[in-house]
């Protein structure tokens, strides 16, 4: 076969040149717009997931202390002046009211502490062991209420509040309430992580599309069309 000319390689090479650049430009903004709808939607959601488990946190410590203080002014009102102690008709009083507080509260332990740092009742049983913190132990000093995180032998993170049982003016005593406190951030991701993700990945894939549709008609057409008119010349 005859050999081509240099006129027809040099024409051949026009041609054949915008289409590799139109498609590898079509490429490189496709992936570009994947990778900006992707971060703009995680990162965004990530920020209403911070800011919603602040709130969250914010939320479960006044309820806490909350209740902290209503079991607090419960048992208060539930005992004789200057009697909170470890006699027998005073637990069989104060059981009743622990059990109410456990019931639909989301409490995991309520217990009452005497001046003295004993435990005068529980729900359910506290460990011997189980000892509160130096700070809570301001309740007892008349402190309204001391809230306290703490990771529980499982591994938990548990809120403990406190509150001071009154007979008068004086402090009896104290109340406990306890209450597992995972972190929120961890919480809102395994409920809603699966949510989040496919939404970055459907807007990503909408972006994608339409970034697609765009390309061709604004950039690969108007590049062909001045392929064809070259190879017409």
């Amino acid at each position: 076969p005859a050999e081509s000319s240099p006129a027809e390689r040099t024409q051949t090479a026009i041609q054949l040149a915008p289409k590799r650049r139109s498609l590898g430009l079509r490429i490189q903004v496709l992936l570009g717009l994947a990778v900006v709808a992707l971060f703009a939607v995680i990162s965004t959601g990530a920020l209403s997931l911070w800011a919603a488990a602040d709130g969250l946190r914010e939320l479960r410590e006044s309820t806490v202390s909350a209740i902290a203080s209503a079991a607090a002014s419960a048992i208060s009102a539930a005992l004789p002046p200057q009697t909170l102690s470890r006699d027998f008709a005073v637990v069989q009083r104060l059981q009743p009211i622990l059990s109410q507080l456990l019931e639909g509260s989301g409490l995991v332990e309520v217990s009452v502490v005497d001046a003295n740092k004993n435990v005068v009742a529980s729900r359910p049983l506290r460990d011997p062991n189980d000892s509160d913190p130096p700070a809570a132990l301001a309740t007892l000093s008349g402190v309204p209420s001391v809230l306290q995180y703490r990771t529980n032998g499982a591994g938990e993170t548990e809120l403990l509040g406190y509150a001071p049982v009154t007979s008068g003016k004086r402090v009896m005593g104290m109340v406990r309430v306890v209450l597992l406190a995972p972190p929120p951030m961890i919480g809102f991701l395994a409920k809603s992580g699966t949510i989040l993700v496919g939404l970055a990945l459907g807007n990503a894939v909408l972006l994608v599309a339409l970034g697609y549709l765009l390309i061709t008609s604004l950039v690969v057409r108007p590049l062909r069309a001045v392929e064809q008119a070259t190879a017409g010349m």
